[in-house]
């Protein structure tokens, strides 16, 4: 794509560990635990997908919902963060908490303990 370059750079002159580094925590362990999983079925052509088992399809699938919930998650709270949200509703991070490990629960039980654990709600 790029014929006449060595080698492409990106804007910043960061690389994705850089770059990842930069943002934080959440974005470098992602990059660490990831990237180079991800980076096999892009790079790797055809290869990398045409001989995917269902199984192996539904956990790729699986691995690219944890990194979107993660990110989704880490976009809220600096929006929150950006604009002073928290001020309007001082549990809204804990809200978010809570939306991310009440799928996790084994009973109504166990969601309402997790939530007034987070919440104080009764």
């Amino acid at each position: 794509m790029w014929p006449s370059a060595a080698q492409v750079t990106h804007w910043s002159l960061m690389n994705m560990e850089q770059r990842a580094q930069f943002l934080g925590l959440t974005f470098e362990r992602t990059y660490q635990l990831y990237y180079s999983l991800l980076s096999w079925y892009v790079h790797s052509g055809t290869t990398g997908l045409s001989s995917l088992t269902t199984e192996t399809f539904a956990n790729l699938c699986g691995v690219a919902y944890t990194i979107i919930t993660e990110s989704y998650c880490v976009i809220l709270e600096s929006v929150i963060d950006e604009f002073g949200i928290h001020r309007a509703d001082e549990k809204l991070k804990d809200k978010i908490t809570l939306a991310k490990m009440l799928p996790f629960t084994e009973s109504p039980e166990q969601a309402n303990q997790l939530r007034r654990e987070l919440l104080g709600d009764t």
